[in-house]
């Protein structure tokens, strides 16, 4: 049975997060999926919980979950118009972190 977030798709080329120039897989890691949903020109807010990176945007066809994918999450749910839940495991909160970080 498949949950929310993990069904088929076409074979996405993982990016190795863990090989990185700035030595912090999870800056790298928060770069790339930032940059993914379209920045700061589209992301409005972030949020997470235990696994799951709770984004709200302007603009949902700005969003490339191809190259969110490619930064090896298990997975992506679209849970409305401009809301995106990117489901990166149980170290979310640094990548959130990080993520606050470029905002800044």
């Amino acid at each position: 049975m498949k949950t929310p977030g993990r069904e088929d798709d076409e074979d996405v080329e993982i990016d190795e997060v863990g090989d990185t120039t700035s030595g912090n897989k999870f800056s790298d890691m928060a770069s790339k999926i930032y940059d993914a949903l379209g920045g700061a020109k589209n992301v409005t807010s972030v949020d997470h919980c235990a696994t799951r990176l709770r984004v709200e945007v302007k603009n949902m066809d700005v969003v490339d979950q191809k190259k969110i994918k490619a930064t090896g999450v298990p997975g992506i749910n679209v849970v409305g118009p401009k809301s995106i839940k990117v489901i990166v495991g149980t170290n979310v909160q640094f990548v959130a972190d990080e993520i606050e970080k470029i905002r800044k």
